[in-house]
């Protein structure tokens, strides 16, 4: 998922779903959802760090990649 501005908003695979910080009041801090399980209603970082992390550079890669190119080509 792309938020504004070229940013990396959020990235997911088949059971999680990994929202970034996206400075906004509200919700400002990483959040990490079952799309399987809770439709989305908890944090789950704490329950699988693991996939957080996992998620997390998963984002990392795709910003920066992103920042390389930012119209999605190479």
């Amino acid at each position: 998922y792309f938020g504004g501005a070229a940013q990396v908003a959020a990235v997911r695979d088949a059971r999680f779903k990994y929202l970034l910080d996206s400075g906004d009041r509200g919700r400002s801090r990483p959040h990490l959802t079952s799309i399987v399980e809770d439709t989305e209603a908890h944090d789950l970082r704490m329950r699988h760090p693991e996939d957080a992390q996992r998620l997390a550079a998963e984002a990392a890669r795709l910003q920066a990649q992103l920042g390389a190119h930012p119209r999605g080509w190479q």
